[in-house]
């Protein structure tokens, strides 16, 4: 059972402070909510996207005294747990069954305490809606206002048969659903709404606040050639980046195979794959075929400290995503003075300026990715100056600009209702 001290009978002290819940499926296990003091789970489930998006927002909003209650999802084979952290609350709730790789919980649905508490706002996140369901759910029960970050559209037509189904269920018959209900939607790409089968046909509430990142945690602590010892990398090495999921929607396929033809031109080149996902074992074996699996490293889920080194280490980023919401990572890469070389997604202009900070590349074009990469290897002039320009540009996204941003639109928001 959970703990009396969810029960609310009073509404916020000062009109300055909030009750704020934030709905999201992931979110990352932390030994606590202080920004020094970050234990990331041994789960790449619960690293990176939208949990590290939901948890920045809420450390920078908590620092202004506002009272922040989280509903998550807690990993498989974990019960039902409560942390408490000052004036943060995180509940995770036991998943139900799981569909492909992502658990499932009913409790959003029907638990009790949570349509106890008296919540002044509702922040939903949708990757995954079922979360967000609970808040729609709370919001219209309780009459409170309810913003919507819409991340992405789910994607379809891979995985297995009980995935693309639950995809095309969600899709068809509960994501328009809620953002309908939502009183303001955010997207953190402007370029995004356009492209998004969901957010187009709902375009007049849509608003875009980006994504962030604290450049406080991406400064610098070693050298490209001591961070390069740590990891035990070769120092001679020209050194292209991936983090992020190994799955097909970013495309690390086409890296590979885009690899397979710079290491002909430029031999003295290696891959990092920073990042799991059930794709692994067909990028292992597409490697393997082509005879390059020595030239690429993959890292598999890293903690905080080994991912920070890995962009150290490196000389160029590459993200060539299907399809992308934002690409946090591509800040990351950023504060690390890093080029950016990426797919011709509109959403990466929110980020990617071409020829400036990075270069386009058509998406799903291995020729023109590969032939992106290896100009930037031989024109180390070109390279070292779009890095610097990279580390300028990351400079307009810091998170306490962005939960400002954010905290301006909940206040318009109850203003309106």
């Amino acid at each position: 059972m959970l703990l009396i001290w969810f029960q609310h009978d009073q509404r916020p002290l000062s009109g300055d402070i909030m009750r704020i819940g934030f709905f999201t499926e992931i979110f990352p296990y932390h030994c606590s909510l202080d920004e020094n003091n970050i234990r990331e789970a041994n789960n790449a489930r619960f690293s990176g996207g939208i949990g590290n998006v939901v948890y920045n927002l809420l450390l920078q909003m908590s620092k202004k005294g506002h009272e922040i209650y989280v509903f998550t999802t807690a990993a498989m084979g974990e019960e039902t747990s409560v942390e408490k952290h000052e004036n943060v609350t995180v509940v995770r709730y036991k998943p139900h069954f799981k569909v492909s790789s992502s658990p499932v919980v009913l409790d959003y649905l029907y638990s009790g305490f949570i349509f106890d508490l008296d919540l002044d706002i509702v922040h939903a996140h949708i990757g995954n809606p079922i979360a967000s369901l609970g808040g729609a759910l709370y919001t219209k029960r309780r009459r409170v206002p309810f913003v919507i970050t819409y991340h992405e559209d789910m994607t379809g037509g891979y995985g297995g048969l009980l995935r693309r189904t639950a995809v095309w269920f969600l899709n068809t018959f509960v994501v328009d659903h809620i953002l309908s209900q939502a009183d303001v939607v955010i997207t953190p790409s402007e370029y995004y709404i356009e492209r998004s089968t969901h957010l187009k046909r709902i375009k007049e509430k849509v608003q875009s606040i980006p994504n962030g990142i604290i450049l406080e945690d991406y400064q610098r602590k070693y050298s490209k050639r001591e961070s390069r010892d740590i990891l035990h990398l070769p120092q001679e090495e020209k050194i292209v980046l991936f983090v992020g999921s190994l799955t097909p929607r970013k495309a690390p396929d086409v890296l590979v195979k885009a690899m397979r033809l710079v290491l002909r031109d430029c031999p003295d080149s290696r891959l990092l794959f920073v990042g799991d996902g059930y794709y692994r074992n067909e990028l292992e074996t597409l490697a393997e075929e082509y005879g390059i699996l020595d030239q690429i490293a993959f890292m598999g889920f890293v903690d905080d400290d080994t991912k920070k080194l890995c962009y150290s280490a490196s000389d160029i980023f590459v993200l060539p995503s299907r399809s992308e919401g934002f690409g946090i990572v591509l800040l990351e890469a950023s504060a690390y003075g890093l080029p950016l070389v990426v797919s011709d997604l509109e959403v990466f202009r929110s980020v990617v300026k071409d020829g400036y900070n990075g270069v386009f590349t058509e998406k799903e074009n291995e020729n023109d990715l590969a032939s992106k990469i290896i100009y930037l290897i031989k024109n180390i002039d070109f390279r070292n100056d779009m890095g610097g320009y990279a580390g300028k540009k990351v400079q307009d996204f810091r998170w306490d600009s962005v939960a400002d941003e954010t905290l301006k639109l909940y206040i318009d928001v109850m203003r309106k209702i």
